[in-house]
């Protein structure tokens, strides 16, 4: 996405998303950064987002950020968009309810996105760079630091922000498989 400078406020203007999470670019084309990240539960109320952009609007020309977001979902789907919500939403409100040990280390995802923020040299624009990797909870297991950092940060979590990352209803299991994965490991 290209996030261009109007008012000493940042707006997105142009961009083309193929793996959006929980969001549309339709939708949030032309909002202001604020306005974006309004449904973020604590961030906006604790001037997280404030600060986020002050930081960007002082990037230099040619500067680049890197930072890193994550959440969780089920089955391996890319595009968890607001625009494909008819192809996954009702699938994983359903794999919620049913999915059994196996289905959580098997088709529970930790969804890394590796965000690069780019300070454009001619006209100043942040362009906004999304880079998505899925792996499974099963996976994460493999690796028992990884799997003991995560278990960490999923039980200090505060429920609001668990249910933003995908967690409703999941959060105990998905602890519960890490815990028994990693300890065979």
């Amino acid at each position: 996405m290209l996030l261009d400078e109007r008012e000493g406020r940042l707006h997105v203007d142009a961009g083309l998303v193929t793996f959006a999470s929980g969001w549309s670019f339709p939708f949030v084309a032309g909002s202001s950064f604020a306005e974006i990240h309004g449904p973020v539960p604590r961030a906006n109320a604790a001037g997280v987002f404030a600060r986020a952009e002050a930081f960007l609007l002082r990037l230099p020309p040619g500067a680049a950020y890197r930072r890193v977001n994550w959440a969780f979902q089920p089955y391996r789907v890319l595009d968890h968009s607001l625009d494909a919500a008819a192809d996954w939403m009702g699938a994983a409100a359903r794999f919620s309810r049913t999915a059994t040990d196996g289905d959580i280390a098997r088709d529970v995802y930790l969804r890394v996105e590796l965000q690069h923020l780019i300070r454009l040299e001619t006209s100043g624009a942040v362009l906004f760079l999304i880079d998505t990797r899925l792996l499974s909870v099963a996976d994460v297991a493999r690796v028992p630091a990884w799997a003991s950092r995560l278990t960490a940060v999923l039980t200090s979590l505060p429920d609001d922000l668990a249910d933003y990352k995908g967690l409703t209803g999941l959060r105990p299991r998905v602890v519960d498989c890490l815990r028994r994965l990693s300890a065979h490991t």
